[in-house]
C-alpha cells in the first residue's frame, strides 16, 4: 500500500516567502515605489490597499535594472530575456490565489511586454515549489493579472475601477498610481470594449 504524504497545513504565501531570497522581499509591503525613468514625474509611491480580512499580499521585487544578469545568470542581453517587471505580487484569498505582475511606467503601452515576460518567471516560481514540496501544497487555483500602473494620469476613484478591464491576456493600464487596490483588480473580468 503506497503512503500518502501528509500536506501540512499553511498558507501558501508563507510558502513562497520562505522560499524567496529575502533581497527580493521589500521591507515595506504596503507601498510600490520607482523612480520615473524619465525623470518627469520624481519618484512614483504606490500604496497597496488589500481587505485584510480576507486577502494576505506578498510583494516581491525581482527587476534589478541593469543587474538582470544576477537573476537570470544563464542568458545574455538578448531582448526580452533579462526582462522583468517591476513587482510580482502574490494575493491569497480563501479560495484563490492570485499573482499580480506590476510595471510602473509613464506610458502604457511600454509595460504590457515585461508584464508578459514575468509571467512564466511566476509560474515557474509556483512549479519549482510544487516540485519540491509536493503537489499538494499550493492547491488553490492560481489566476495572474497583468497590470501596468500609469504614472502620466490623475488619481483615479474607486468608482473609475468599475469600468476597468482586462484585455485577452489579462493586462489592464491602471491610470491611478497613488494605489492599487488588491479586491477591486481580483474581481476585474475580461472587458468587452
Amino acid at each position: 500500500m503506497a503512503r500518502e504524504e501528509k500536506v501540512e497545513h499553511r498558507d501558501i504565501l508563507s510558502i513562497i516567502e520562505e522560499v524567496i531570497r529575502a533581497e527580493f522581499i521589500p521591507d515595506d509591503q504596503t507601498v510600490m515605489r520607482e523612480d520615473d525613468t524619465h525623470g518627469k514625474k520624481g519618484s512614483m509611491v504606490c500604496h497597496i490597499s488589500a481587505d485584510s480580512r480576507s486577502e494576505q499580499v506578498l510583494l516581491c521585487k525581482f527587476d534589478k535594472g541593469e543587474d538582470n544578469k544576477s537573476l537570470f545568470p544563464y542568458f545574455n542581453e538578448v531582448h526580452g530575456f533579462l526582462s522583468m517587471c517591476d513587482y510580482i505580487m502574490f494575493v491569497e484569498d480563501t479560495d484563490n490565489l492570485f499573482v499580480f505582475l506590476i510595471d510602473l511606467k509613464d506610458t502604457s503601452n511600454s509595460a504590457k511586454p515585461q508584464t508578459m515576460y514575468a509571467e512564466s518567471f511566476a509560474a515557474f516560481i509556483l512549479e519549482r515549489i510544487r516540485a519540491v514540496k509536493g503537489d499538494g501544497i499550493i492547491s488553490k487555483p492560481v489566476s495572474y493579472r497583468k497590470i501596468g500602473v500609469k504614472t502620466g494620469c490623475a488619481k483615479c476613484t474607486t468608482k473609475q475601477y468599475e469600468t476597468l478591464g482586462y484585455d485577452k491576456d489579462y493586462y489592464l493600464t491602471l491610470p491611478n498610481y497613488h494605489t492599487f487596490h488588491t479586491r477591486l483588480l481580483m474581481d476585474r473580468g475580461i472587458s468587452s470594449k
